[in-house]
């Protein structure tokens, strides 16, 4: 209800980051919760006002520390709930990098696991593909391009965007839902 660019975002993420744990093989009860950390992802944007969520142009500065913050706020609110430990840190992850450029927690490297890696490429994927306030959605090719500059510049997993470009058609049908042959409690493509 508050942000309705938000919650397809929110649900494209969780698919599409389940569909990659199904490409990397990870078992079906990882591939669950990586869906699960992608849906509840941006739960702490509940917290940032409206205008900045729905505004139409680049944040400014105090606008942008103010969106930063919705991760963490992710975490906080996860974390209390008995049994969402693994989920809230996964889901406050989705903005760190290899680097250690990210945030909340300014993680990098190998602190970062196979899942926590693959929700930040589901992220970034599905925001490519999605039609924004400020920007149109990108075709398969740009992102393609966008992803391979963000694993050069160390902020993505290289194997990984390796693995979502091979299948880059697929992907961004997950990532946009426009697939109506998917499986939403297990992103997997039928």
């Amino acid at each position: 209800a508050k942000s309705p660019f938000t919650a397809e975002h929110s649900l494209g993420v969780g698919l599409l980051a389940a569909y990659i744990g199904t490409l990397c093989e990870l078992d079906r009860p990882t591939c669950e919760k990586l869906e699960l950390a992608g849906y509840l992802h941006d739960l702490g944007k509940l917290k940032v006002p409206d205008e900045i969520l729905e505004k139409n142009g680049p944040l400014n500065v105090t606008e942008r520390a103010i969106i930063i913050q919705h991760s963490f706020e992710t975490y906080q609110i996860l974390r209390r709930i008995s049994g969402f430990e693994a989920i809230a840190r996964l889901a406050a992850f989705h903005h760190e990098t290899l680097s250690g450029e990210g945030y909340p927690f300014h993680m990098h490297g190998t602190e970062l696991g196979m899942e926590a890696r693959i929700i930040a490429v589901a992220d970034i994927f599905q925001a490519l593909a999605q039609d924004r306030p400020y920007r149109s959605a990108l075709p398969p090719e740009k992102i393609k391009v966008v992803l391979h500059n963000l694993a050069k510049a160390g902020k993505l997993d290289p194997e990984l965007v390796a693995l979502v470009t091979q299948n880059l058609i697929t992907c961004r049908q997950v990532a946009t839902q426009t697939n109506t042959r998917q499986n939403i409690f297990f992103g997997v493509v039928d």
